[in-house]
Parts: C-alpha cells; sequence; structure tokens
C-alpha cells in the first residue's frame, strides 16, 4: 500500500483498466469489435509491465 503511495501513476494505470480484471472475456469481444482499442488495451499493458519494478 505504501508503494502504492508513492507512485500514484501506477494507482491511476490500474483504475483505468479495472474491466480487465472484471471481464477480460467481455473485453476481448469488444476489442475484435474496435481495433483502436486493442491498440489502447496494448499500449496499457505495456505500461504496467514497465512500471513495475
Amino acid at each position: 500500500m505504501n508503494r502504492a503511495r508513492r507512485t500514484p501513476q501506477r494507482e491511476t494505470i490500474h483504475e483505468q483498466i479495472p474491466i480487465i480484471k472484471l471481464s477480460p472475456e467481455n473485453y476481448g469481444d469488444k476489442v475484435k469489435l474496435n481495433p483502436i482499442k486493442l491498440v489502447v488495451f496494448a499500449n496499457m499493458i505495456a505500461i504496467c509491465l514497465t512500471t513495475q519494478p
């Protein structure tokens, strides 16, 4: 928790993509319909991976 407070950026990133944890299957169906969302989704995943220690 303390680490999250020191790095609020990581908190906001996880807040932006709560749907991935809640329903990845439904999100996958939406991505098939929207290629633009797929790019945004990939960018968010890359950001999450690069921000982790």
